[in-house]
């Protein structure tokens, strides 16, 4: 569990939570600033507040290095196969690649999407 404060769930993670335990199949971390749920956690790994984001981006970084992420799905089922165009020699620096653009009515940036309602 990272960064989350025990007063902003209600009963029913407390519930899941024990079951978890209680059913053995893996350890229960608890990454947070604050002891809260660390309290039932099988370890608690302090950091300091506010930097639950770096951490994420962290440990992301190290799953993508790895290879340790189902390549197809994500360019099936998501955006990450969208990818930023990194030219500053070019008109579209910094804007999302997109092999087909749709050109829709009211639209005047279709890289980004961004369409004026009329």
């Amino acid at each position: 569990m990272i960064g989350t404060a025990e007063d902003h769930h209600s009963n029913p993670l407390k519930i899941d939570i024990a079951a978890f335990k209680r059913a053995a199949v893996a350890s229960f971390p608890s990454i947070q600033f604050a002891p809260d749920y660390s309290a039932i956690a099988d370890e608690w790994i302090p950091i300091k507040p506010g930097t639950d984001g770096a951490l994420l981006l962290a440990i992301t970084n190290e799953i993508i290095k790895q290879g340790l992420y189902d390549r197809e799905f994500l360019i099936q089922y998501t955006n990450s196969a969208e990818l930023v165009i990194d030219d500053p020699e070019r008109d579209n620096h910094g804007l999302f690649y997109r092999a087909e653009m749709h050109i829709e009515e009211g639209c005047f940036d279709p890289q980004n999407k961004l369409v004026v309602g009329s």
